[in-house]
């Protein structure tokens, strides 16, 4: 017998799914082309079967004949263009071309970041066998499913689009790293698209698509049992849909991949929608963009925590128009109960800008047992450098969002397969400077502080070095080229801003800016000026050898910063902010979705014939 599952009936104008049965004598008294023509013997009654749209049809035959006629040269079917990126080939009608290069850096990331995640797995089950009994190897062990190899990742795309970056993953990751990968998508078109290119790269065996809604499908593997150990949610906005499912649907010690775009929202243009969306208020100032990363991961970690999960951010990144995190998540209902020690209200000033955080609670471990408790309320009323009014943002995730090993391993794994990554510049420029990054919430940038003493920019290199002279941890930040990330007090910082207000008055003298624009007559209440008044009115709270010495200090920063390691590149300097390759970078619009109704119709997989769908335009990821 031969089971035929998801044919497309239609009745009363309307889609139904049935599961046929043919006996195989049947099927060999019929050719190819009157399969679907047996509706009398299979007894269905006022059903008509639908047969597949003549459109799907020649699209399948055009793979089929290219796949047949390949040689030495690639033959692009008529009609049609090809995109090539990495090693995947995407079919694409000419009339209907959309290809979002700007997400290539994304793409990149995401299959190395794959690529380490199956190593970590496979090395963490040995290290299990091998009765090595660390809490994260035993979930990894209780995570590990029989029917999986060591290493081997059932993976899903969420949202696939055309299906291009499933095929990478198909393509470029070794066969052994790859159990599976869903392609699933709710536009038809899409659907349509991403069979075609499965079967175009040849890599349908282990491609699976489907014809679904991405919350529907994560949450029949929950019933299932089945679930993915890599989760991919790239969607066109927000992904805040899609996480409560997504920390159900990925296995104890899976990881998420989630993208972000929606940043007018996260950096503070709409902060009501922003807190409708991740429950918290945003942050406008130099330090936006880590705030939104933050916010993101805390938002992840609230969904998580309504099923008893934790999460532990491996990699976060802000790149071009929208942020990435990779997390880990695990099941422990005692650590959720701790985890609120990680979430972190922030007090700006919105004179100065000065910051300070304050934990939502705080734990104490007495034999075995764990106590939570309230923190104090310590927000402070007013700035204590400008006298400013205090503004409050987040919740954000106030702990660490990179783990800088599996940042070390990125990068090693970037400089042995640099021709495999078209954005290998980039990226290696990205993680350089995040594997320098201190696990310090936010950060301060130095134009801005100066402005608040009117002056021209403290230069970077001299303040790193006074910094690291008295005892302080310094590093720069991916997000901003003028970043001063450091542990030091804002009291300190302040200080030494007002150092170099005196430096710059002393030796520049034709420019008496400082003189004329802090004279009483401009001082007015919440100005520049005043604020400037203020604050070089202050007493200095800390004492500090000011030395303005241009040269860099890095190799003596040894002793203070162990878990601080710099890596350069064959050239010996890595680039660290590479500009966008062309003007006006940035996201395309937004798909037109051609969405079934989900009531109606249950998921399809490969082994269904559908209609012709109508002409949407498709959206490359």
């Amino acid at each position: 017998m031969i089971l035929f599952r998801n044919i497309i009936l239609k009745k009363r104008n309307k889609y139904i799914v049935e599961n046929i049965t043919i006996n195989i004598r049947q099927l060999l008294n019929y050719n190819k082309g009157n399969i679907f023509m047996m509706s009398e013997n299979l007894n269905v009654e006022e059903e008509q079967i639908v047969t597949e749209s003549n459109s799907n049809n020649e699209e399948m035959a055009i793979v089929e004949e290219s796949n047949n006629g390949r040689g030495g040269e690639e033959e692009v079917p008529e009609g049609y263009v090809m995109i090539k990126e990495g090693k995947a080939k995407l079919l694409v009608k000419e009339d209907k071309v959309f290809y979002n290069e700007a997400m290539e850096t994304n793409r990149d990331l995401s299959i190395a970041a794959a690529n380490i995640f199956s190593d970590m797995i496979k090395k963490e089950v040995d290290d299990y066998k091998e009765k090595k009994h660390d809490r994260t190897k035993l979930l990894m062990k209780k995570r590990h499913n029989k029917e999986r190899k060591d290493g081997e990742l059932k993976i899903l795309e969420a949202l696939s689009a055309s299906g291009l970056r499933s095929i990478r993953y198909l393509k470029e990751l070794p066969d052994e790293k790859i159990h599976s990968i869903t392609v699933n998508d709710i536009d038809e078109n899409a659907y349509e698209s991403i069979k075609m290119n499965l079967k175009y790269n040849n890599v349908e065996k282990k491609g699976i698509p489907k014809l679904n809604d991405a919350n529907i499908t994560m949450i029949e593997t929950v019933i299932s049992k089945d679930k993915y150990d890599y989760i991919d949610i790239d969607p066109y906005g927000s992904p805040h849909l899609f996480l409560d499912t997504a920390v159900q649907a990925v296995t104890d010690g899976g990881m998420l991949g989630i993208t972000a775009t929606d940043m007018a929202v996260l950096c503070g243009n709409y902060p009501g929608t922003c807190f409708t969306k991740y429950n918290a208020i945003p942050y406008k100032g130099s330090a936006t963009h880590e705030h939104a990363l933050r916010m993101l991961l805390a938002s992840v970690q609230r969904s998580a925590m309504k099923h008893k999960k934790i999460i532990i951010p491996v990699l976060s990144l802000s790149i071009d128009y929208y942020i990435r995190v990779f997390v880990r998540v695990f099941t422990s209902a005692s650590s959720c109960k701790q985890i609120v020690s990680n979430f972190s209200n922030v007090y700006q000033c919105v004179g100065c800008g000065s910051l300070s955080f304050q934990s939502l609670g705080s734990h104490v471990v007495r034999k075995n047992n764990v106590i939570v408790r309230h923190q104090k309320n310590t927000a402070p009323v007013k700035c204590e450098f400008c006298d400013s009014a205090i503004r409050m943002t987040g919740p954000i995730w106030g702990d660490s969002i990179h783990d800088q090993e599996f940042v070390e391993k990125l990068l090693e794994h970037l400089e042995e397969n640099q021709s495999n990554y078209k954005t290998y510049a980039r990226l290696y420029g990205l993680l350089s400077v995040i594997h320098t990054e201190l696990p310090v919430p936010l950060f301060l940038s130095l134009p801005e502080l100066s402005s608040h003493v009117l002056t021209n920019s403290i230069p970077l290199i001299p303040t790193q070095n006074i910094l690291r002279n008295h005892g302080y941890n310094v590093s720069c930040s991916h997000t901003r080229a003028d970043a001063l990330k450091t542990d030091a007090p804002f009291s300190f910082i302040w200080d030494l801003a007002k150092h170099w207000a005196n430096y710059y008055k002393q030796n520049n003298h034709n420019n008496d800016n400082i003189k004329n624009t802090v004279s009483k007559e401009k001082l007015t209440n919440g100005s520049k000026q005043a604020i400037a008044s203020t604050i070089l009115s202050k007493p200095f709270k800390h004492e500090i050898d000011f030395v303005v010495d241009k040269q860099s200090h890095v190799e003596n920063n040894n002793n203070n910063n162990n878990n601080i390691k710099k890596i350069t590149n064959k050239k010996g300097k890595p680039v660290r902010f590479v500009k966008a390759p062309k003007p006006y970078w940035g996201p395309g619009s937004r798909a037109t979705a051609n969405k079934r109704d989900i009531s109606q119709v249950s998921s399809t997989t490969d082994d269904s014939n559908d209609q012709q769908p109508p002409k949407k335009v498709q959206k490359t990821k």
